[in-house]
C-alpha cells in the first residue's frame, strides 16, 4: 500500500520542469501564459502521469485518487477524510471513517496505529478526538494484531487523564454500536491497568498522578475510582507509591492512611525522605485545601504546594489574595484564559502603571504574557493570543456574565506576546498568494465561526500578518466581484498596520456586493506569477462570476505545469459549504476559525497530510 506522507515528500522532487519567472515573462505573452492559444506539445497530455498522486482511470487517462492512508491522514489532522477542517467541536460518528475499517480488513491495521503514534508524539494531530476516535475503533477491532498494536501504544497517546477518558467514551459508543456490551474484556481491563502502571515508572510521573486524579477527577462521566474498578488493576508493593495512589484514587485518602500497608511504611527509617512521604503531603495539602474554611491557610497551601484553580473551593474563588497566590504558579494557558476574573479581582492597575506601583503579582503576569522562552516552551497558539486580545479589550466574557475594568498593561503584554507566538508556527518556505474577499458580506459586522468575538475581516488581517512575517515569499491582493487590488505589506507590519492598509484600499469602494473567488487565479496568470500555495480568505458567498473557482484553479495550475498547487479556502463565516473541490488532495478548506487552524495549514502545506 503506498504511503501518502512519503508520496508527499516525493512530490517535492518530482521530475517537473521548473520555470524561471523572468524568461517566462520575456517569453511568455498573457494569451500563452493564460494556456488558451498554446501549442498542444506545451502541455502534458492527460495520458501522461504528471503526479504522484495520479493513477489511470477506465478510458486511460490520469486521475487524482486519494489513497485510504491519505483520507486517515486527512482525518487525523483535521476530522474529515476531505481536507475539511471545522472550527469547534464536531461530534464523530463511525460513518465518518468507513477508510479505517477497510485499511484493517486490508492487513494494514497496524500501519494505522503507527501512524496514529506518528501524529501524536510529533504534535502533528491539534485535536485530539479524531486521533482517539481512531484509536478506539482499532482497539475494539477484531483484528488480533492491530488491537495489541493499538493497545499498546494507549500510554502514548493518551498522556493525561482527560484523554484517557474521551478514549473510554469513544469504547464505549463503538461497543454499543456493534454488540451492545460494555466494552470491557480481558483485553481491555489489562490496557488501562498498564496506562496507570505506566505512571509508576519515574517519580515525577507519579507526582503527576498525584496531580491529575485530583485536577482531572472526573470528565465525560468517568471517573478515576470507576476505571480503575473496571480494569481490575493489582499493584503490588513494589511500587508503594503507586499502590498508595490507586488506594487514594479509589477509596479516598482517609481510608488509603488507615491502611496497615501505609502505616507500617511510615514506621521505617527511610520514610521522611521517602518520594511517598512527598506524595502524601502533596495529597494532605490538597485534602485540607478542600475543607478549609480560612482564607490565610488556603493561600498558604496553594504557594506552599503549587495547587492550581481546580484543588481551590469554589467559595475562595472570589477572593483577591487567592488568586494572587494562583497566579505565581499559574501555567500560561490558564493564565491567558483567567485574565477577566483577575481584573475584576483588582489584581492590576486600570490605568499604566510604573514598576514601583506595580504588585509582584501584577509585575508577574505582565511579563510572563510577553516572555519569549515561556510561549514557545508552551506552544502557544497565535490566534490565541489574538482571541484573547479582543476579548480583554471588551471587558466582559461572550455571555457578558463577567465583567472587568481593562488594564492598559495587560493590553500592551497580550500584543507583544502575539508577536513572539508567531515563532511556534513553522514556516513552509513556499511561495504564498493569500487573498481576502471583501464583499459587502465580509467587510460588514460578520462574526466568525468557533471565534464570536472576532469580525471575519480581522481574522484575515491576522493571518495576512502572519503568513508576511513567517514566509519569506507573501503577495496579498483584496478581491470582490470582478476586480482585484494589491496589497503592499511589510514583513514587520503589525496587524493594525494590515488592517488600516485594507481599510485604505476600501476607501475606494470595489464593485460587487458578492465575490468571485475565481478572481485570485485570474490575478495569478495576469500578472504571469508562479505561487506554491493560494490561501483565499472568504465566506464564501459567491457571485455568477465565471468560471467556478475549482475551474480557475485547474487552468491556473494547467498554465504553469505545477498540478499540486495548493489551495487553502478559509470559509469564515460560513460552515457548510466550500468552493474547493473536496476530491482534490491539494485543497484544504477550513470552515469558521479557531486556535488550531494556523497549525493545521501549516502542516497542510508541509505535507504533514
Amino acid at each position: 500500500m503506498n504511503n501518502s506522507i512519503d508520496l508527499l515528500k516525493q512530490n517535492e522532487s518530482r521530475d517537473f520542469p521548473i520555470l524561471n519567472m523572468a524568461a517566462l515573462e520575456e517569453d511568455m505573452d498573457t494569451v500563452e501564459f493564460y494556456g488558451l492559444q498554446a501549442e498542444p506539445t506545451d502541455f502534458d497530455s492527460q495520458n501522461i502521469k504528471i503526479s504522484p498522486f495520479q493513477v489511470p482511470n477506465k478510458v486511460g487517462g490520469y486521475v487524482y485518487e486519494t489513497t485510504l492512508e491519505f483520507r486517515l491522514c486527512s482525518f487525523i489532522c483535521t476530522g474529515s477524510p476531505n481536507h475539511n477542517y471545522r472550527a469547534g467541536n464536531c461530534e464523530l460518528t463511525l460513518e465518518d471513517a468507513p477508510f479505517v475499517f477497510q485499511l484493517i480488513q486490508e492487513g494494514s491495521g497496524k500501519r494505522v496505529v503507527e501512524l496514529l503514534v506518528h501524529f501524536s508524539t510529533n504534535f502533528r494531530s491539534l485535536k485530539q478526538d479524531p486521533l482517539l476516535f481512531i484509536l478506539a475503533i482499532c482497539c475494539r477491532s477484531n483484528n488480533k494484531a492491530t488491537k495489541n498494536a493499538a493497545y499498546s501504544a494507549l500510554p502514548s497517546i493518551c498522556r493525561i487523564p482527560t484523554q484517557l477518558f474521551r478514549f473510554l467514551d469513544f469504547c464505549k459508543m463503538i461497543s454499543n454500536h456493534q454488540s451492545g456490551s460494555k466494552g470491557w474484556g480481558r483485553a481491555h481491563r489489562k490496557a488501562i491497568g498498564e496506562w496507570y502502571r505506566s505512571y509508576g515508572a519515574t517519580e515525577r510521573k507519579l507526582k503527576l498522578l498525584a496531580l491529575h486524579i485530583t485536577k482531572y477527577s472526573k470528565r465525560y462521566g468517568w471517573k478515576h475510582k470507576d476505571v480503575i474498578r473496571l480494569s481490575h488493576l493489582k499493584v503490588n508493593e513494589e511500587n508503594p507509591t503507586l499502590k498508595y495512589l490507586v488506594i487514594v484514587a479509589v477509596k479516598g485518602k482517609q481510608f488509603a492512611d488507615s491502611t496497615n500497608f501505609i502505616q507500617n511504611l511510615q514506621q521505617q527509617d527511610n520514610y521522611k525522605t521517602s518520594h511517598l512521604k512527598q506524595i502524601v503531603d502533596l495529597l494532605t495539602a490538597i485534602e485540607n485545601a478542600k475543607n478549609t474554611e480560612d482564607m490565610s491557610q488556603m493561600r498558604r497551601l496553594i504557594l506552599e504546594h503549587k495547587l492550581v484553580r481546580e484543588h481551590v473551593p469554589p467559595c475562595f474563588l472570589n477572593d483577591r489574595t487567592v488568586w494572587l497566590a494562583l497566579a505565581r504558579h499559574m501555567p500560561m494557558i490558564a493564565l491567558i484564559r483567567n485574565l477577566g476574573k483577575m481584573s475584576k479581582l483588582k489584581l492590576f492597575n486600570q490605568v499604566t502603571s510604573t514598576e514601583v506601583n506595580k504588585s509582584f503579582e501584577e509585575h508577574l503576569v505582565v511579563e510572563k504574557l510577553k516572555n519569549n522562552s515561556l510561549i514557545c516552551k508552551e506552544k502557544i497558539h497565535p490566534f490565541t493570543y489574538m482571541l484573547a486580545i479582543h476579548q480583554y479589550k471588551k471587558g466582559e466574557n461572550g455571555l457578558k456574565t463577567l465583567q472587568w475594568p481593562v488594564s492598559p498593561d495587560i493590553c500592551t503584554s497580550l500584543e507583544e506576546g502575539l508577536y513572539f507566538s508567531f515563532e511556534n508556527i513553522r514556516p513552509t518556505g513556499k511561495r504564498f498568494l493569500v487573498a481576502i474577499d471583501i464583499s459587502k458580506s465580509m467587510t460588514e459586522k460578520v462574526n466568525v465561526i468557533g471565534a464570536p468575538s472576532l469580525q471575519a475581516i480581522d481574522v484575515a488581517a491576522f493571518m495576512l500578518t502572519l503568513t508576511i512575517r513567517i514566509e519569506k515569499s507573501c503577495d496579498a491582493i483584496i478581491f470582490s466581484d470582478d476586480e482585484t487590488k494589491e496589497l503592499r505589506c511589510l514583513p514587520y507590519d503589525r496587524i493594525n498596520i494590515v488592517s488600516g492598509k485594507i481599510t485604505d484600499l476600501l476607501a475606494n469602494p470595489m464593485s460587487g456586493s458578492t465575490s468571485n473567488c475565481s478572481m485570485p487565479f485570474k490575478h495569478a496568470m495576469e500578472k504571469k506569477k508562479i505561487y506554491d500555495v493560494i490561501v483565499i480568505y472568504t465566506d464564501s458567498n459567491i457571485s455568477l462570476g465565471y468560471p467556478h473557482p475549482a475551474q480557475a484553479l485547474k487552468s491556473y495550475r494547467e498554465a504553469i505545469n505545477k498540478p499540486d498547487v495548493k489551495l487553502v479556502v478559509c470559509n469564515l463565516a460560513c460552515s457548510d459549504v466550500s468552493i474547493g473541490d473536496i476530491e482534490d488532495p491539494f485543497t484544504l478548506t477550513v470552515c469558521g476559525f479557531d486556535s488550531y487552524v494556523p497549525q493545521t495549514i501549516s502542516n497542510f502545506i508541509n505535507g504533514d497530510y
